[in-house]
């Protein structure tokens, strides 16, 4: 049995980690044992139950952000020698560089979740873009084997700064996010006081400038389409922004929950805005519930609509008004064939059991080495 340690900053509720949930999961327990590493201590809303209940053990190093550069390349020597992990799998900034700095007898794999000159741009600006991400990349050029969960921002990395990386897609746990029948449908939106006749547009995520829900619920007020309203799953910065919408009564604004699934399964759409995405959770719990899509034109929405163009729609970033078409474009197709694609694309290639299958196979390759 080979020994696979995980090592993120912490169990954050966010699509990272539930991805790593999703992994872990689909591990073949008879060939892997799991064990979680964690830089910072936990918050309230920590996912650190999930692999609780998974039965894998978590560790946890409590350090800050400066703490862990003071300390951070002893302890996890120390912690590499205490548990001899075959593989370590990290995620993230921190995660990476610690994994960075373990010693070529352990075998390194690193996700990267997104393009890094764009996310840091968006959260740091000037400093994300032209330090962080350049030391971020140069971190994981010393890892052995950087995964990244989109096929285009791959290759963009590979035409624009010479990074070769492997692709694995992320995917979604069929048994959480599934469709339900009309009459299922009509309870949960009973029970989450939904309107019950309504077509409901769902928007789910944080809600900052890099997700753009202001520009989401300005086109679907343009779209203006009778008996519909469009619900945001998720708190966030612009939340104030978005409360000055709700006056219309078309824009219902539900915060964070933790049981996302039931607000996909009670709605009829997704509406993503998103500026950059890796390969975007969001979108594909809601595939997994039978949602058609609407989306921004970004590398990693139409990639998506690579394996089933009928899966949903497309929108230029930051365009409300050509969402407002894009929404009544949509609302016009045939509802099942759009469901049906959603459904085919989640079942042959963004599932969790064949995401985790491709890490395992990618493990094997290097334990092979």
């Amino acid at each position: 049995m080979f020994k696979v340690l995980y090592i993120v900053s912490a169990l954050q509720r966010t699509g990272p980690i539930f991805q790593h949930v999703n992994h872990i999961k689909y591990l073949d327990r008879q060939r892997f044992l799991p064990r979680i590493l964690t830089l910072s201590p936990e918050s309230q809303d920590s996912l650190m139950d999930e692999f609780i209940r998974l039965g894998v053990p978590v560790s946890s190093f409590r350090l800050g952000r400066f703490a862990s550069f003071i300390q951070g390349r002893h302890r996890i020597r120390d912690y590499i020698s205490e548990h001899t992990p075959d593989i370590v799998h990290s995620s993230g900034f921190r995660a990476d560089l610690f994994s960075a700095w373990i010693n070529r007898t352990v075998h390194t794999v690193a996700t990267v979740h997104g393009y890094p000159f764009e996310n840091y741009a968006y959260n740091f600006g000037w400093i994300g873009r032209h330090l962080i991400a350049p030391l971020h990349l140069k971190i994981l050029r010393r890892i052995e084997k950087p995964v990244i969960v989109s096929h285009a921002l791959g290759k963009r990395l590979l035409k624009e700064y010479g990074f070769t990386c492997d692709f694995i897609p992320n995917g979604v746990d069929q048994d959480v996010f599934f469709p339900v029948e009309a009459a299922r449908k009509r309870q949960i939106r009973n029970q989450l006081g939904l309107p019950l006749e309504h077509q409901l547009f769902a928007v789910t995520g944080y809600l900052s400038p890099l997700k753009d829900p202001v520009c989401v619920a300005e086109g679907f007020l343009r779209a203006a389409i009778p008996n519909t309203a469009m619900i945001f799953i998720g708190d966030g910065v612009l939340r104030g922004r978005l409360s000055r919408l709700c006056k219309s009564g078309k824009i219902v604004l539900v915060g964070r929950v933790t049981n996302v699934q039931a607000y996909l399964q009670a709605s009829d759409f997704l509406v993503s805005g998103s500026h950059t995405e890796g390969m975007p959770s969001a979108v594909l719990e809601a595939m997994a519930c039978g949602l058609p899509c609407i989306l921004s034109d970004i590398q990693p929405h139409r990639e998506i609509l690579d394996y089933q163009p009928q899966v949903g729609t497309l929108f230029p970033v930051g365009n409300a008004e050509r969402l407002g078409e894009a929404i009544r474009r949509t609302i016009n197709q045939s509802y099942k064939i759009q469901r049906q694609a959603a459904l085919w694309i989640i079942e042959n290639h963004l599932n969790a059991k064949r995401i985790s299958e491709q890490y395992q196979a990618l493990y094997e390759n290097l334990l092979r080495t």
